[in-house]
């Protein structure tokens, strides 16, 4: 149990920055999409695009299957 909690972790989190991922990111907005259109709530989400991130990928190094 241990390790597929581990393994849903690390399928869900970004192991360079330690963020959701995409994956994680899309099942949540599915998830909360539906209870806030019940709910008439409103919702928001920002996405970044980070400029020159290439140098911190060769500063802090890649993490392989990211």
């Amino acid at each position: 149990m241990e390790a597929n909690l581990e393994l849903q972790r690390l399928t869900n989190i970004d192991g360079l920055t330690g963020l959701n991922n995409r994956r994680r990111s899309t099942n949540t907005r599915r998830r909360n999409g539906f209870a806030m259109r019940v709910s008439r709530r409103r919702s928001g989400i920002v996405v970044a695009d980070v400029d020159d991130f290439k140098s911190y990928n060769d500063t802090y190094g890649h993490l392989a299957g990211d």
